[in-house]
């Protein structure tokens, strides 16, 4: 919407009450296509488009901080809220570092799983945390955090500060970032659904793998539909709550799964412990957090525990 001057609610229909976002439905139909002809021709794409969007971040960083101010950190602009406002801030971006976990279900189309997927999750995780990091302190240092707007960042702030033209790379270098995520996105829930159904946990029509171009045409397709109508149905707020809360629980569940295969080995211990170690570490963690909403005040302290 920004790179046509229009509001950001430009693009929204309301039908019957309800907010449809057909741009959604229909970019994520789009995107699926490409993912249906093989993993070589949707790497060449998503190189191309991430190349792109990296260069258009570094661009926000170095041209937003000709603009920085130290009084917008100096004058409480720095973590205002202190560091419950931190967390509150980090539950709702959780879902920013969806992504780098896809790698882990492209590794039966890696050369060297071994070696291959370790470097690629790391080095994905360390370079994104780096640019998170100082794209938050560049936003901050322009405006004052009371001054940001909600719906576009970036966008607004190059305006405010009277680079208008910056704002038109912001928005191509997001538009790079929503095609990216999405294809990812698809790409890794498909691989996952394939291996679910090879396990026969689900039916296995949905691990047959076309030999032409060795992808799992059934299951892509099927995300893709799911995914585009749950985008057109869906606001954007319940989407970004409902995508960290989905996300934290998976890596909690993959985080007990290992904790339980490193404490119990089949046919040389019980399970007890193992069991015991989970119940203790996630009791102790639904503890903090209820307390936490409960308690504005010395939260912390169960965290000894």
């Amino acid at each position: 919407a920004n790179l046509i001057n229009k509001d950001t609610t430009f693009f929204d229909v309301n039908k019957a009450g309800y907010d449809l976002d057909f741009w959604a439905f229909g970019l994520v139909l789009v995107l699926t296509v490409p993912l249906l002809f093989g993993i070589r021709e949707t790497k060449q794409v998503n190189n191309i488009l991430t190349v792109i969007h990296v260069g258009v971040v570094v661009f926000i960083i170095i041209a937003g901080l000709t603009q920085a101010k130290a009084e917008n950190f100096t004058n409480g602009g720095f973590a205002p809220y202190g560091a419950r406002g931190v967390f509150n801030g980090a539950s709702l971006l959780f879902f920013s570092y969806v992504g780098f976990d896809a790698i882990a279900t492209t590794a039966e189309e890696v050369k060297n799983p071994g070696r291959d997927i370790p470097i690629g999750m790391c080095g994905a995780l360390g370079i994104v945390s780096i640019l998170y990091l100082l794209c938050a302190a560049t936003l901050t240092l322009m405006l004052p955090y009371t001054l940001i707007s909600t719906e576009a960042a970036f966008s607004q702030a190059f305006i405010d500060v009277g680079m208008k033209w910056a704002s038109y790379v912001v928005a191509v270098g997001a538009i790079m970032g929503i095609i990216t995520s999405t294809m990812v996105g698809t790409l890794a829930v498909s691989r996952a659904i394939c291996a679910l159904g090879r396990e026969y946990f689900i039916p296995p029509m949905f691990a047959w793998v076309s030999r032409r171009s060795q992808v799992p045409l059934l299951t892509t397709a099927v995300v893709g539909m799911v995914t585009a109508t749950i985008a057109l149905f869906t606001s954007f707020d319940d989407l970004l709550n409902l995508v960290s809360v989905c996300t934290l629980f998976t890596f909690w569940m993959i985080a007990n799964g290992i904790l339980f295969r490193h404490y119990y080995a089949p046919g040389i211990n019980k399970p007890w412990f193992a069991i015991f170690v989970l119940t203790y570490i996630t009791g102790t963690s639904l503890g903090l957090a209820v307390y936490y909403q409960l308690k504005p005040e010395g939260w912390i302290g169960l965290a000894i525990p």
